[in-house]
């Protein structure tokens, strides 16, 4: 783990989009939830083509709306060979090595768990870049109605990987929805580098 902790970059948004630089990245252009485009989704998968490289993902919060987003784009199965949806912490553990320490430690939606999500679903998927989500959609229904929409995203690229913390605001479907939408942009950062 301490390898992958100094490889690891950690980044807090809330929310907006940071300003993307390529041209590939159009979807991840300052607007808030609009959506990466099915052109500029096709750009990505075709980098990763190109490369010979594959993508994978592991979601819990958004429980494979980021993976489906990827397969809504013909050829994907080029590039996309397995996803894994990890909802509960023993899916984590099992599916793709999140350690038990790490969960009990810091809990299941955390940074931590979001780079071992990543790290785990690249080496289990034998990939080159997985994403990872983590996170609490809601509604709120308790005394930790504080942490809804709180979520971790990760991106391991080529054993590098980068998690950032973001606070949505919305209904369940939207905080769903924009993890979906920023996770693509991680990947775009990503395939840009």
């Amino acid at each position: 783990m301490e390898n992958s902790q100094r490889t690891s970059e950690i980044r807090q948004q809330d929310g907006a989009r940071r300003d993307r630089q390529s041209a590939v990245q159009d979807g991840c252009d300052g607007e808030r939830r609009t959506g990466m485009s099915d052109d500029a989704l096709r750009g990505l998968l075709d980098i990763l083509r190109q490369r010979g490289e594959t993508v994978t993902t592991v979601e819990s919060l958004t429980a494979g709306l980021i993976s489906a987003r990827i397969a809504d784009i013909p050829g994907a199965s080029d590039v996309m060979k397995r996803a894994y949806v990890t909802y509960c912490d023993e899916a984590k553990h099992e599916m793709v090595g999140v350690s038990r320490q790490t969960l009990e430690t810091y809990t299941a939606v955390s940074a931590q768990t979001a780079q071992e999500m990543a790290l785990g679903g690249a080496r289990q998927a034998h990939a080159a870049l997985c994403l990872a989500a983590t996170g609490y959609a809601g509604p709120p229904s308790g005394p930790d109605d504080h942490f809804v929409g709180l979520v971790y995203l990760g991106c391991c690229y080529r054993g590098k990987v980068t998690v950032e913390e973001h606070h949505y605001q919305g209904s369940r479907n939207e905080v769903r929805e924009a993890a979906r939408e920023d996770a693509l942009c991680l990947m775009a950062d990503a395939l840009a580098r």
